[in-house]
């Protein structure tokens, strides 16, 4: 039990998660509050073997690009996604951290930009 435990213990920080990056932007004025329904041009997964640009992050399951992901699910509602690559049985979850941050860079020509970070959690839905 014990050597079981140290090995479990060894090989706990080799586990990486996956993540997602979403962007959102709008050229807010006195009359206009910003809001994540202007999905901004850049989005990204994460994983261990390299970062992806996806397509399309709107409501609802969409196919990608990255490699052996099978479905990609987004609930912007309830801030949740999940995701399944062809090698699981079974779908693995993400959750949108609190609210966006604001970034203000070269790749941002609008009034206002912010990114959302969406770390993968244990699916409980």
């Amino acid at each position: 039990m014990r050597v079981g435990s140290l090995l479990v213990a060894a090989l706990a920080p080799l586990v990486v998660a996956d993540w997602m990056e979403t962007t959102w932007y709008c050229d807010a004025d006195l009359f206009r509050v910003c809001g994540p329904t202007e999905l901004g041009p850049y989005h990204h997964f994460h994983t261990t073997y390299g970062t992806y640009e996806l397509a399309s992050i709107y409501d609802g399951c969409h196919g990608t690009s990255v490699p052996g992901m099978t479905e990609l699910c987004i609930d912007w509602n309830n801030n949740r996604a999940h995701f399944k690559f062809s090698h699981q049985t079974s779908k693995r979850c993400l959750r949108k951290n609190a609210a966006g941050t604001r970034f203000d860079d070269n790749s941002c020509p609008y009034a206002e930009c912010w990114r959302d970070v969406w770390d993968e959690v244990t699916c409980t839905w």
